[in-house]
């Protein structure tokens, strides 16, 4: 499998911390390189189709372990802000936890009221930390990205209403 570089930009070409190697199945060659502002990439695809037929259990999870082979050792805290990893007992806690709602659907509130529950409520501890009142509203998301740009809409969607210019920067 062909190993590819990417560069976050320009300045940041000759640190080695912004320098990441991944192995792309998909992809036969990714040839990057930092021009100006932009990272330019020229990509053959290589397509993967859905097998026929299905995989022994073992098998799936035997290239699924080969997969992380080349990860991060995060359990022994050689990563900082990708994984915040507190040991096998709590690890099992949480994949037990987990596993009860794995299969309920987040997007559909009315039919799955635990959900909405577990929201809710960590929603009204987030407000009492932060001493809001009751007032305050909030969501869950899935992830960091997500959240982020959640952010920005909540105060472009603020400045819109406050009646601020919104995308002029100011001097």
């Amino acid at each position: 499998m062909p190993y590819s570089k990417i560069y976050c930009n320009k300045s940041e070409v000759d640190s080695p911390f912004y320098e990441f190697n991944f192995v792309n199945p998909v992809f036969k060659s990714c040839n990057t390189k930092a021009n100006g502002p932009e990272v330019q990439a020229k990509m053959e695809f290589n397509p993967i189709s859905i097998p026929q037929k299905s995989r022994p259990r073992e098998e799936v999870l035997d290239a699924m372990r080969s997969f992380g082979q080349e990860d991060p050792d995060y359990k022994s805290g050689k990563t900082w802000s990708l994984v915040y990893y507190l040991g096998e007992e709590y690890t099992q806690f949480l994949k037990d936890a987990y596993g009860m709602f794995f299969s309920a659907n987040g997007l559909n509130p009315m039919a799955f009221k635990s959900l909405k529950r577990f929201e809710s409520e960590v929603i009204r501890m987030t407000a009492t930390l932060l001493h809001g009142d009751e007032n305050v509203c909030g969501t869950m998301t899935a992830g960091g990205t997500e959240s982020c740009l959640l952010a920005v809409k909540t105060y472009r969607d603020l400045a819109k209403s406050k009646r601020l210019p919104v995308g002029k920067p100011y001097h």
